[in-house]
């Protein structure tokens, strides 16, 4: 068991993580801080990149996409992509990205597969990508974190919307999105590297039918799934134990007399329809 307890300094998010010990009969407090990365920090970014690639295996080398110290200084001059970093004692340990979307051709060089939303200079939508935690650090809800935080940087620039993609394979940067309440809707390739990708989408005020309607399928059958999405089924939750993903059926609703797809609930709220 672990309690994640958020606190805001001087503008800068810090986290206190309190986690069991060997015993587990006591905790022990270790304090993160997450903060927005710039230029001076190309050093730090290019070597956890090359420790979290080194550490995956073959077979999981499309879960992040390695890059050099040219890519990671050329992002600051892109000023719609926003990394940032979670630090222990001064030492990057994890790092994300959010890209503000203003048109229709951003979106879709982040999220090849999806359906474009609206968007516009004014009413822009957040693309997340880049997750990666140095392998000494995983198990801490740390992307969970920087799922949050790119949330509230994303809330900051007034998007309407926010993505994000995942290897389907990657079982384990699952849970970070749908516990902060995002949802699975669809599937594709990443033309970047033909890795298989399912497009995640934050619905913070989703619903849920009726719990006969809850589908439990194992991550890996993407034929299943496929088919699920076809019939306009969406993902909410992980059951880790069994490796499941939780489906059910999108929920139309009239308000002020127009149709709009009311997603699934809060996972504060839907607690008795999940397996965890």
């Amino acid at each position: 068991m672990k309690e994640i307890i958020k606190h805001e300094i001087n503008g800068e998010r810090r986290w206190f993580v309190l986690f069991p010990k060997t015993d587990r009969k006591s905790f022990q407090v270790t304090s993160f801080s997450v903060r927005p990365l710039g230029e001076n920090d190309t050093d730090e970014m290019c070597k956890l990149s090359q420790d979290v690639y080194a550490y995956l295996r073959k077979d999981e080398k499309t879960f992040i996409h390695q890059h050099d110290e040219a890519y990671f200084r050329s992002v600051f001059n892109q000023k719609n992509v926003h990394y940032i970093g979670v630090f222990h004692q001064a030492k990057l340990i994890a790092m994300s990205y959010v890209k503000i979307c203003r048109d229709e051709k951003s979106f879709v060089e982040e999220i090849p597969s999806a359906t474009p939303p609206m968007i516009s200079a004014d009413s822009p939508v957040a693309t997340f990508g880049g997750d990666c935690v140095h392998p000494d650090f995983r198990g801490l809800g740390l992307n969970q974190l920087m799922v949050d935080f790119r949330l509230h940087q994303a809330q900051k620039n007034a998007c309407l919307s926010s993505y994000a993609i995942i290897d389907r394979h990657n079982q384990w940067n699952m849970p970070p999105y749908f516990k902060n309440d995002f949802c699975m809707v669809s599937s594709g390739i990443d033309p970047s590297d033909q890795g298989k990708i399912a497009v995640m989408r934050h619905a913070p005020h989703q619903q849920v039918q009726k719990s006969n309607h809850r589908i439990s399928v194992p991550f890996d059958r993407f034929e299943q799934i496929d088919a699920l999405f076809g019939k306009k089924f969406v993902a909410y939750a992980y059951d880790s134990k069994n490796q499941h993903l939780i489906f059910t059926r999108q929920v139309p609703q009239r308000i002020r007399g127009h149709h709009k797809s009311m997603m699934l609930r809060s996972a504060n709220q839907r607690g008795e329809n999940t397996h965890d």
